[in-house]
């Protein structure tokens, strides 16, 4: 079955039906979810894959836990690489992230609408 951008009724499922408790963690990651692209291409540049591994890990698990498994998917691909489970280059997946970034806040958007 294809990853959606947001599975909401997962999203909320995973807070236990809660959705007071899924409306603040949707909040909580709309204003410090996300990763720097260019920050991210500094770190790859440099070779500091253990960083970059980090923040990409950090997007994926906390994407995860609310339901964006479109975003959770690209950031698992790009963990793989930096942490050596996986062979390839990283950098031409970042863009790719961004823009699943973006797309995941859409929904969130809507997805809080529902919420009110």
């Amino acid at each position: 079955m294809e990853k959606q951008t947001l599975n909401f009724e997962n999203g909320l499922e995973m807070m236990g039906g809660d959705a007071e408790l899924y409306r603040e963690l949707i909040e909580e990651f709309m204003k410090n979810g996300g990763i720097d692209v260019e920050e991210m291409t500094k770190l790859t540049n440099a070779h500091d894959y253990d960083a970059a591994a980090s923040k990409v890990h950090r997007l994926k698990g906390s994407s995860a836990t609310i339901g964006g498994e479109r975003l959770q998917e690209i950031c698992a691909q790009a963990e793989a690489i930096y942490r050596g489970k996986a062979e390839g280059d990283p950098l031409p997946l970042l863009p790719e992230i961004d823009k699943r970034y973006n797309e995941f806040i859409a929904e969130l958007k809507k997805a809080l609408e529902k919420l009110q």
